[in-house]
Order: structure tokens, then sequence, then C-alpha cells
């Protein structure tokens, strides 16, 4: 059968010939060519130049080839209500809730971290006496409660609600809402829908833009303890360190790989059960642009709390300006140490030295202005009939001198030093702070960039010159259709149509009031234009959304566990219980958590393989996608095996994690849960059954062929009578292995 799923969703993603509205598409004027010509030979190899290189230091170069997302299978149909279908699925969760994980515990020592990530439900299982209704134990003010995560940032852009009312609200069918949401969000829930069919879209937004941001750093500061991880580590050095009261979880700071479950923890709690949807989207479509991983590299492997600080900081500005995140990304020591410019010194002949190129290289490449001059829609320029570089090996040395003299702010001894060369090396070190500079090794030369555009006068410091080529980079007028482009792919289409491209790339640079790279604006210019809205054959929707989408469908629970994250059997042993209060972890299968979902799903949050992400830009599967001019740049991990990989791990979700507690096999009864209780009431009545999923998780979109698919399978079983979880169990499998459900659309 998982075969035959491939093979429809190959089929589908060919026949919808992978456009947004529809419309106007021909195969011929995709963002990644210029009037059909040349049609993805741009992607990220190089210009002849050495200016499209890869990554250098051994941080992932490659540049990825071809295989991605589809287009969507556009069904059809009809609006659907909810009709009592989310009747006790949400298992007290509701989209948010603690369900339990608060224990009754918390009593304000979360310092913001809104243990369990209710972000304001004010519903914690009726255990955390309302005291994180949304306002993190009163410590998330500002600077995050001291955990790094540095909020406060003035993103919090348009505030102001604006709520619709009349026209807008009442037109809204559950479909289209449901459609806006999957695109907005990490899923769309019949709560979800309700509330956007109430406000409209535009006050949804503004609702969105106003939220604080919620962070995930505090809440894996505590579950760092809660986990027992500071007093179990293989860090040398780590031990000395000590364990953090309830009153200053965040006491050790520096972290080990064990960290890597609170980490992984605390982004899945979040964007499950956050209100803050919008800009957690947003921040994981920046992190896919701005990548940082620890995937092949040990160091930042051992610094996970650096890394949810560097994911933090894409949050803080998700929905604040581009210019304000890429100078942050510039300085965080995650970045530094994975593109290799912390530490970068000066030129140096008589040691025959050189600064490092490839943070110069990659800023430019991947994150600004990319390889070749594009116009506002995308095509790209050319001069006698060649595509025209942006930037040249020169262009790379020069801008490489700027980087010169960043080092980890590390004052042991009240000031820098620059022989702190391992990021998180040395105890005490604060792994969030940004990269500071020693002037004595920064290059106060004169440098001339991008061909002349810019140039830096000698005697600038290294702050003065980060900033000056900052600015001469943002306000390149290639980032405006470049970065737009990145957004639309990971938000709605793998193929914008050039004119929809043109309308979001027209906001980043001037977002109505004379502002640049506003992302809030450039976020509410995709999400509601025209060709979002109508979008029915956008693109294959990545694994970890997929899985987002199923999981806050059927919201994902977990029972209380305590002590050491890998020893659930022995909690009255002291090596392995540290007698702190309990904590939830969705671990589905005994040995399969959340930091190993790369090998399930092909996709983990900071784990790509390469500063090219799981995927680039202009990847597309080879034949009839590929020669009609299309990109599908998801496909990069749907090869038959990643495919084969992937169904398991959603069937052993399906299979495993909606079986009640009581019916569990004693090593099983620690493992996470999917509420499915609502559908096994309604399983006797197969229309019912078949009504609820497909308005949970197709907006009530389901189309006739897959109706008839799931029929047909289910008049070949007769033991439901007796087993009416199995048959709920097999209907989810077979919509979640269609194309319906992995496809963007309605």
């Amino acid at each position: 059968m998982q075969r035959l799923v491939l093979t429809l969703i190959t089929v589908a993603l060919i026949g919808c010939g992978g456009g947004g509205s529809g419309s106007d598409r021909s195969g011929s004027e995709t963002p990644s060519t210029d009037s059909g010509s040349d049609s993805g030979s741009d992607s990220g190899s190089g210009n002849g130049s050495g200016n499209g290189s890869g990554n250098g230091s051994g941080n992932g170069s490659g540049n990825g080839s071809g295989n991605g997302s589809g287009n969507g299978s556009g069904n059809g149909s009809g609006n659907g209500s909810d009709n009592g279908s989310d009747n006790g699925s949400d298992n007290g969760s509701d989209n948010g809730s603690d369900n339990g994980s608060d224990n009754g515990s918390d009593n304000g020592s979360d310092n913001g971290s809104d243990n369990g990530s209710d972000n304001g439900s004010g519903n914690d299982s009726g255990n955390d006496s309302g005291n994180d209704s949304g306002n993190d134990s009163g410590n998330d003010s500002g600077n995050d409660s001291g955990n790094g995560s540095d909020n406060g940032s003035g993103t919090d852009q348009d505030s102001g609600t604006d709520e619709d009312s009349g026209n807008e609200v009442a037109s809204l069918s559950y479909a289209d809402a449901f459609h806006f949401l999957n695109q907005a969000t990490f899923g769309a829930t019949p709560e979800s829908v309700a509330d956007l069919q109430r406000l409209g879209v535009d006050a949804w937004l503004n609702q969105q833009v106003a939220q604080r941001p919620d962070y995930i750093s505090p809440y894996m500061e505590t579950l760092k303890w809660r986990m027992c991880l500071y007093e179990v580590s293989d860090h040398p050095g780590d031990k000395d360190l000590g364990t953090p009261s309830a009153a200053n979880p965040t006491w050790a700071i520096r972290g080990t790989p064990k960290d890597k479950h609170a980490r992984h923890q605390a982004w899945w709690t979040k964007a499950l059960r956050s209100d803050d949807q919008l800009r957690h989207r947003m921040a994981l479509a920046l992190s896919e642009i701005l990548v940082v991983s620890d995937q092949g590299n040990d160091v930042l492997y051992r610094q996970q709390t650096g890394l949810a600080h560097y994911y933090d900081t894409l949050l803080k500005h998700a929905l604040g300006n581009y210019r304000d995140l890429l100078e942050d990304v510039s300085l965080h020591p995650a970045m530094g140490t994975y593109l290799s410019h912390a530490r970068n010194a000066k030129a140096d002949p008589s040691k025959n030295t050189r600064p490092d190129e490839n943070y110069a290289r990659e800023i430019m490449q991947l994150f600004t202005i990319g390889l070749y001059e594009m116009n506002l829609d995308g095509s790209y320029k050319r001069s006698g009939g060649e595509l025209i570089p942006t930037y040249s090996q020169t262009d790379i040395e020069e801008l490489a001198r700027v980087f010169t003299g960043w080092i980890y702010d590390f004052r042991p001894n009240g000031h820098l030093n620059w022989w702190v060369s391992r990021y998180g090396g040395y105890q005490g070190q604060d792994v969030r702070l940004p990269m500071a500079a020693i002037e004595e090794y920064h290059d106060s030369g004169e440098k001339t960039l991008l061909a002349g555009r810019a140039v830096l006068p000698a005697g600038n410091s290294a702050q003065q010159d980060l900033d000056m080529a900052l600015d001469a980079l943002f306000n390149h007028p290639n980032v405006a259709p470049f970065i737009s482009r990145q957004l639309i792919q990971r938000l709605v289409s793998s193929n914008p149509s050039p004119a929809y491209l043109q309308r979001v790339a027209s906001v980043f640079e001037n977002n109505g009031q004379g502002q640049r790279g506003d992302l809030a604006a450039v976020a509410k210019a995709i999400l509601t234009d025209p060709e979002a809205l109508q979008a029915n054959d956008s693109k294959l929707t990545q694994p970890m959304l997929r899985l987002t989408r199923l999981w806050r469908a059927f919201p994902l629970t977990a029972p209380e566990r305590e002590g050491w994250v890998w020893n659930v059997w022995q909690p009255d042993d002291r090596d392995v219980f540290c007698g702190q209060p309990g904590y939830e972890y969705f671990e589905i299968h005994a040995r399969q958590r959340l930091e190993d979902l790369q090998s399930n799903i092909g996709q983990t949050i900071l784990r790509a393989p390469s500063v090219f992400n799981f995927y680039t830009p202009e990847d597309r599967p080879a034949g009839p996608i590929s020669e009609q001019g299309l990109l599908a740049p998801e496909f990069t991990l749907m090869d038959a095996n990643q495919y084969l990989a992937m169904q398991n791990y959603f069937d052993r979700t399906i299979y495993m994690a909606t079986v009640p507690y009581a019916d569990r096999q004693p090593h099983q009864k620690h493992l996470a849960r999917m509420n499915v209780d609502a559908l096994v009431q309604t399983a006797d009545d197969t229309d019912a059954l078949l009504q609820q999923v497909n308005i949970l998780l197709l907006g009530g979109t389901m189309s006739p062929t897959l109706r008839d698919i799931i029929l047909d399978y289910l008049a070949t079983q007769n033991n439901y009578a007796n087993d009416p979880l199995l048959k709920v169990q097999d209907v989810l499998s077979l919509v979640v292995a269609s194309p319906e459900f992995m496809l963007e659309g309605k």
C-alpha cells in the first residue's frame, strides 16, 4: 500500500502542475528561471569565480540536488462544521493546556518558562493555580528572566487587534479557515478554526503579531533541571557546576549533549501548544534559511543550550525586522561556531594566514543576495545572455575582513581573551551571549564591498565595519525577492507566480510606512495574497509539519515522569532520580525519541545535514516536474526509502500511541498518547467516523476517490466489531498516507 501511495503522490504532483492558484502559471515563468531557460541551473552551485561554493569548514557544504515538494491535490468539497467532532478528543488539553504536566509544583519557579508551554491557556489541568495564564510567572517581561532569550525586542508591531466583523468573517468557510491555518500555524484544529472564523483573517494576524514571543529556552532550562541533566554528564567539568535550585534553575548554563532531550521536548511542546503559532512558523522557516545545525558538528552537539537560544533569536525577530535579525545571527556564538567566523583573525603575512571566508560567502549566497541578480518578481537579470553574478571572489575576501576580531564573550579575568577558543568549553561560560570584538585582531583597513556598492573607510572599529557591511547587504535589491521567495516556499507554495513574488517582495522593500525588511508585514502579505488563499496545488508538506498537524488534531500528551529521562524503570535509584518535580516527554516508542526523528521522518529542528538545509530552494525531482520548470524542494525527503521509514513512524504513532494506558503493557505506560477516544465512540458508524477524520485532518475536503479507497479497505476487514480502535487506526493510517494529507491545498 505504501508504494501505491508514493506513486499516487508523484502523479498528483505532476498532474497539478505545482502552481499556486492555478491561474497564469506556465511552467516557463517560475522564479528559478528567466523566461523558461536555465531552469534549475542556479541552485547554489557556484558562478565560476568561487562565489557559490559550499561551506569549506566541514560544517556542511553540499548543495543538495533536486527533489522537492510538489503541488497540491485540489479536492474540492464542502465546508463542514465542527459537528461535535472534537468530542473529548482533546483529553483535557484543549490545544495548549498542560494536561497535568505542571503537577501542582510550578508555583512560580518556571522563571518565564510557562512549564508545559500553555502560553496563557489558564487551564493547566487544574493544577497550576493559574500561575502560567499568560504571564509566565511574571518574569518574561523583556529579559526572559535571565535565560538569555533576549526578548523585549520591539518586534510586537501592529499590535492593534482591528477585529474584523461582517463580510470577511461571514464568508470564511471551515475549509478556507483550515487551509489558511495550515499555512500560518503548526496545524489547524476545530478550536483555532472557530477563532479564525470569529475574528477574520486580518484581526487574527494582528493578534498573532501582538503576542509576546513564547521562547523555548526558559522551558528547556526547567526541563534540564527536572530531567536531572545537570547532575548526569559526560562532559569534563560539568559536574563541578552543581545542581540549580528551584529559585534559580539556570545557574549551570553550559549544557551537554544530554540536554538535547530537553531542547527537543521544549520545541515540540511550543509547536504543539503555544498560542504564539505564527511567530513559531516563521522561526521554523527562518531556521531553514539561516541554518545552524548540530548534525555532524560535535561542538554544537554539546551546546544544546546555545542552539535553543539561537532558535529563540530567530523567534525574537521572526515578526520583526530582517536587518536586526541579520546582526543578531551574525554575532550569535552558535553561528560563529557553525560557519567558523568566531576567533577569525585579520591576515598575518608573517604566518601566511588569511581571514576565514566561510561566513562571508554564506551570508551573501544563502542569507541575503543569492548567486545571481534578480528582478523583483524573481526572474534573473542577464547581460549578453548570461546570468549576472551578485558577488565575486574578491567580494568574499573583502567581506571576510569585516568578520575579523570577533570572539566568544567569556571574561574570566574581567576582560576578553583571544585564547577563548572553545564554544562552551570553560566552566561558567555563558553560551548565549553575543560575540564581542577584540580590536587588535580586527582588520581596520579600507574595504570595498559588492563591486563598489559600499566602501568601508580605514580606521573603522569591528562594530562599525559590521554595521556598514550588513547595511550594504540588507539594502541590496536582491534581498527582497531572494528572501521573500523562500518564505513563500516554506509557508505556501513551492512555485509562487512571478506576480505573487513581486507583490510580497514589494512589501519587503516597503511595508507601506517606509520600513524595509518588516517580516510581520511580509508574513501578512504572503498569507493574505489571493494566490495563497486560493492555492490548491502548492507544495508537499515537510515531514515535521505533517507530524505537528497530526499531533495537534489529536492532542499528544504524556504521563508525568520523574528523574533521568533514559531510565523510567528505576525511579528510586539515586543514580537516575534527582528528586525534582515531574515532566512530560513525548516518547512514542521505546528508544525512539524526539531527537531521533531525523532517522524516522527525515528531519528535526536545527539538525539539517548542511548549511544548505534539508533541501535547497531550487530542488526538484527528475522527471516531469523538472521538465516543466517547476520546483519541489520538500521532495528531497521523499525518496522511496525515506518515505517508507517516515510512513512506518506515522503508523507506529497511530497504532501504538492511540492505545489507552489501561490497555498497555507495563513497559509502554510511560509513552505518549494521542487521544482518539471521540473517534472510537463513533467507530460503528462509518460515515460519522470518516466525517470526523475528514474535518480534523483534511478540513472537510476529502475527495470521493479517497473516501472510496478507505471504504473498500474497511469492507475487507471482519474484526472491527470487537476492536473499534483498530478501525479508527486503519482509517487514520490511510488518510495520513494519502496525497491529500501530504499536499498543501484545499
